[in-house]
């Protein structure tokens, strides 16, 4: 299987943060994670992981979202999805 690599991008809307994810999710992840998070955080409100474009995503990617959840917990931020494919709504259920 080809490794796509990950490309994030963040908006900033009226509500808070939307942190677009494209590509696969796996151990090399965290860092970007990591510092998506951080930039998104810098204004107020909901950050929304969007997956629509996200690729294959494996134990590893999946420690890295619970992690920038345990973080949002921890902060008070509320944090939500969306673009779930049938695979990511899968993994997340």
């Amino acid at each position: 299987m080809d490794k796509s690599p990950l490309e994030i991008t963040i908006d900033w809307t009226g509500t808070g943060s939307v942190i677009r994810l494209a590509g696969d999710l796996d151990n090399s992840s965290q860092p970007d994670l990591d510092a998506a998070y951080e930039a998104a955080s810098q204004v107020e409100g909901t950050i929304v992981l969007d997956f629509e474009h996200a690729g294959f995503i494996d134990s590893t990617g999946i420690a890295a979202i619970l992690r920038l959840l345990r973080r949002a917990r921890t902060e008070g931020r509320a944090v939500s999805a969306s673009g779930l494919s049938a695979h990511y709504r899968e993994v997340f259920e």
